[in-house]
C-alpha cells in the first residue's frame, strides 16, 4: 500500500463514504449505495484504536460535506442566474460547509457512546458462560446500531427545522424509486426510511466483520442475532409496503379531471412588453386547446410565478377571465401580490373559477432564504453581495392553513409553493377528513437543467405516502407529473411526466391531462396527526442515552 494512502486512509474513507451517499440520489440514481455508504467511515471509526473526539467530528465532517457537494452540486447554477461565478461558487460550497456540522456531531457519537465493542470469545469446552454467549455477541452490535441509526434521525429532522430549515435529501429520500419500502412514511415520515437505512447498513458491516473474524480466528461461529432482527425488520417493511400498495375494491373515489400546463420560461427571458403578452397567449392558447365547454376538465394548473406582473393588475385579470371563459373549470395558477395597504408583497397560489377577482387567495408560508428574502439584509451587507439582483426585495410570508375549495366538488386542494412540498410538517397543517389533492406550483428556472429537478420529485412523493393524498405537480421547467397517493407517478401510455417526446427532456413546455381518483374518505394518517413524532423520539432517545453515558463517566471520576 503506498505510503500515502496508508497514512491518511481514514481521511479518504470519510470522503469515500460521503460520495457514494450523495450517488445514491439524482442524477446517479443508485439506491442500492444507501445501504452501503456508510462501510468506509465505519472502518475509519470502528476498526482502529479509538479515536478522538476532534477526529471523530472531522471525519464526519468530511463525510458530510462530500455528500453535500455531491448531491447539490447544481447550487453552482445560481451563478448563470446571477450572472457571477462567485455567486454559483459560493452557494455551492458554503451551504454545505454548514450542513456538514451535522455529520460532524453524528460521527462523534458513532466513535464514542455509539462506538462497537466486540464481546470477547468463550471457549466452548466452558458451557456456564458459551451458551449465554451464542446471543450476547449481538448485543453491542445492536446497540451501537441502533443508538447511531437514531442520533442520525434525529440530527436529520434538526436539520429541517434549524435556521428556517433544509431538510432536502435526507438519507431516506434516495428510495423514492421503491415503493414498496416507503409505505411505512405514512406513519413515520421519511425519518423511518432513513432510520432503516442507517440500522440495516452498520448490522451489515458488523456481520461481515464479525464473519471474517470467526473464520480467521478458527472460532465456532455464533448466532448473529443481531442480523436476524435486521433481516425482520426489513422484511416487516416490505410486507406493510405490499399491503399498502393492494388496491383497495370497496375505496370510494371522487374522479377530478386535470390538466397541467409547463412553459418552460426562460429566467433570463428579457422582460419586454412583447415576451408578456407572449407568455399570457401561451399559456391561455395552451389551456384552451383541452379546456373548451363539455372538455370534462375539472381543474387546470399553472406553475408558480406563472404570470408576470402584479395579480391585481386590471389587465392581467382580464386575459385570466379570458382563459376562464373557455369552460367550467377552476384555474390554480401561481402570482405575486402586492398588497397597497401595507405594502407587503407575497408569492401566491391562486384558484379562480368563473372570475379572476373573486379567486381564492394563498400565500407562501415557508420562504426560502436567499430565494424569496435576504436573511440580515441590512446588518450583514455581504449576503446581498452574493446574491447580487437576485433578491432586490424581500417577499413576506403567508399565515394560512385553509385548504383552497373547488366550487361544486367536495375536494379540497393542499396548497403548497416551491420546496414548500418537501416539508412534511408543513404540508399536514392542511389535511382535513375529506378529499384533497396536494397541488404543488414550482419554477425551477433558477437551476437550469439540473438534478435539482428530479431531487425535488424525489423530496415531494414522500408527502403523497405520508398523507395518503394524490399530488400534481406544476413546474414551469422540471418535472410536471401526478403522483398517486401511494407515491407513483402515474403513468399513462407510457408517459409519466410532460417531457420532449424525442430527447426525453423535461425542460420543454407541454401539457398533460389525468384523471385523479381522490379517495372519499380523507384517511388521517398516523403522520398527518403526530408528524415528525418517530423522528423527534429518536432524536430525544438518543439524547437521553448520550447524557446517561455522560453522568456515568462524570461519576466514576
Amino acid at each position: 500500500m503506498p505510503p500515502f494512502i496508508k497514512r491518511h486512509w481514514p481521511i479518504l474513507a470519510a470522503i469515500l463514504s460521503g460520495v457514494l451517499c450523495g450517488l445514491a440520489f439524482p442524477l446517479w440514481n443508485v439506491p442500492a449505495l444507501a445501504w452501503l455508504w456508510q462501510w468506509p467511515l465505519l472502518a475509519a471509526l470502528w476498526l482502529v484504536p479509538p479515536v478522538t473526539r476532534r477526529r471523530a467530528f472531522g471525519l464526519g465532517f468530511l463525510m458530510s460535506y462530500a455528500f453535500f457537494l455531491t448531491s447539490l452540486w447544481w447550487l453552482h447554477e445560481l451563478g448563470r442566474t446571477a450572472g457571477s461565478l462567485w455567486a454559483g461558487l459560493a452557494a455551492w460550497t458554503l451551504l454545505p460547509l454548514y450542513l456538514a456540522l451535522y455529520g460532524g456531531f453524528w460521527a462523534v457519537v458513532v466513535a464514542t457512546v455509539g462506538r462497537w465493542r466486540p464481546v470477547e470469545a468463550v471457549s466452548p469446552g466452558d458451557r456456564r458462560h458459551w451458551l449465554s454467549g451464542l446471543f450476547t455477541a449481538s448485543l453491542p452490535g445492536l446497540f451501537a446500531a441502533g443508538l447511531n441509526a437514531a442520533t442520525w434521525t434525529g440530527l436529520e429532522w434538526l436539520r429541517g427545522v434549524a435556521f428556517s430549515g433544509f431538510g432536502w435529501n435526507s438519507l431516506g429520500v434516495s428510495q423514492y424509486r421503491s415503493p414498496v419500502l416507503i409505505q411505512i412514511a405514512d406513519f413515520t415520515g421519511v425519518a423511518g426510511v432513513s432510520f432503516l437505512l442507517l440500522f440495516v447498513g452498520q448490522i451489515g458491516f458488523l456481520t461481515v466483520v464479525r464473519l471474517i473474524r470467526e473464520m480467521r480466528d478458527r472460532r465456532l461461529m455464533r448466532p448473529h442475532l443481531d442480523f436476524t432482527l435486521a433481516m425482520a425488520l426489513v422484511m416487516i417493511t416490505v410486507l406493510y409496503g405490499i399491503a399498502r400498495l393492494t388496491p383497495r375494491p370497496d375505496e370510494k373515489t371522487v374522479p377530478v379531471r386535470t390538466l397541467i400546463v409547463q412553459l418552460a420560461t426562460p429566467i433570463d427571458l428579457p422582460v419586454t412588453r412583447e415576451t408578456l403578452e407572449k407568455i399570457y397567449e401561451d399559456y391561455h392558447d395552451l389551456t384552451s386547446a383541452f379546456c373548451g365547454l363539455g372538455s370534462g376538465v375539472d381543474l387546470v394548473v399553472w406553475p408558480e410565478s406563472a404570470l408576470p406582473g402584479q395579480f391585481y393588475q386590471r389587465g392581467l385579470q382580464e386575459r385570466i377571465d379570458l382563459t376562464l371563459a373557455q369552460g367550467d373549470f377552476h384555474l390554480l395558477t401561481g402570482g405575486d401580490i402586492h398588497e397597497m395597504g401595507t405594502g407587503e408583497d407575497y408569492n401566491c397560489l391562486i384558484l379562480m373559477h368563473r372570475r379572476a377577482i373573486e379567486g381564492q387567495i394563498h400565500r407562501k408560508r415557508h420562504l426560502v432564504p436567499f430565494g424569496e428574502y435576504i436573511p440580515l439584509r441590512e446588518s450583514f451587507p455581504l449576503f446581498v453581495w452574493v446574491t447580487g439582483s437576485l433578491v432586490p426585495s424581500d417577499f413576506s410570508a403567508g399565515t394560512s392553513i385553509e385548504p383552497l375549495r373547488m366550487e361544486d366538488s367536495p375536494v379540497s386542494l393542499i396548497p403548497l409553493i416551491c420546496f414548500e412540498d418537501t416539508m412534511g410538517e408543513l404540508a399536514r397543517d392542511f389535511v382535513r377528513p375529506e378529499p384533497q389533492i396536494i397541488v404543488n406550483g414550482t419554477n425551477g428556472a433558477w437551476f437550469w437543467e439540473s438534478a435539482n429537478m428530479e431531487q425535488h420529485l424525489a423530496n415531494a412523493i414522500f408527502r403523497t405516502v405520508e398523507l395518503r393524498r394524490p399530488m400534481v405537480r406544476a413546474a414551469n421547467t422540471g418535472v410536471s407529473c401526478f403522483i398517486d397517493q401511494r407515491g407513483r407517478l402515474i403513468d399513462q401510455g407510457g408517459i409519466d411526466r410532460i417531457e420532449d417526446p424525442d430527447t426525453g427532456s423535461t425542460f420543454t413546455r407541454g401539457t398533460l391531462t389525468q384523471t385523479l381518483d381522490v379517495p372519499l374518505a380523507g384517511e388521517i394518517t398516523f403522520y398527518a396527526a403526530h408528524g415528525e413524532l418517530f423522528a423527534k423520539l429518536c432524536g430525544l432517545s438518543a439524547l437521553l442515552v448520550l447524557a446517561g453515558g455522560w453522568l456515568r463517566r462524570k461519576a466514576a471520576r
